[in-house]
C-alpha cells in the first residue's frame, strides 16, 4: 500500500525492487506480493502493460439532459427518413413528455431545432399523435411535421 506508482512499474517491469525500512534494505520480487488496483468511487479504472485509465461515470444532470437531447435528434431524424422528408425540408416538432423531459429538451432546444432542421419544438400537455419513444427510464410521443 506504501508503493507509489514508479515502485510498482519497477516492480512489473523488472520483477523485484529494493525498498529502505528502518535503515534495512530488502528485495522485493513480484513473486512476493500480489498487485491489485481499487476503484475509485464513481469511476471504473483499468489497467494494461502499464497504462491506466480512469473513466468517470457518475452522471450529472446536465449530461443526462444532453443525453436525452441526442436521443431525441436521433428519433426525429429516424422519422424524417421514415416519411421520405427531403434533407433540407423544416420541419415542425411537437412532443408529449414528462415535466423532467421536457425540461432536458428545453434546455437543449437549440441544439436539437439544428440539428433536425425544426423550425418549431413545442410541448403538448395532451397525449398526442405520433412515435412513441422509449429509452432509458423515459418514454415521450414524437410528433413531425413538414413546416407550411
Amino acid at each position: 500500500q506504501g508503493m507509489n506508482q514508479q515502485d510498482i512499474a519497477t516492480l512489473e517491469n523488472e520483477g523485484h525492487l529494493s525498498v529502505n525500512v528502518v535503515d534495512k534494505t530488502f528485495d522485493i520480487s513480484s513473486e512476493d506480493v500480489e498487485i491489485s488496483t481499487q476503484d475509485v468511487e464513481g469511476s471504473v479504472v483499468a489497467t494494461e502493460d502499464g497504462i491506466t485509465v480512469a473513466l468517470d461515470i457518475v452522471i450529472d444532470d446536465a449530461l443526462r439532459s444532453e443525453g436525452i437531447a441526442r436521443e431525441v435528434v436521433n428519433r426525429i431524424q429516424n422519422m424524417r427518413k421514415d416519411l421520405n422528408f427531403n434533407v433540407s425540408d423544416r420541419i415542425d416538432v411537437t412532443i408529449y413528455a414528462e415535466e423532467a423531459v421536457k425540461c432536458a429538451i428545453s434546455a437543449n432546444n437549440v441544439y436539437i431545432c439544428s440539428e433536425t432542421l425544426s423550425y418549431s419544438l413545442t410541448f403538448s400537455n395532451a397525449v398526442i399523435e405520433g412515435e412513441k419513444a422509449e429509452f432509458d427510464d423515459i418514454k415521450l410521443i414524437i410528433n413531425i411535421k413538414k413546416h407550411a
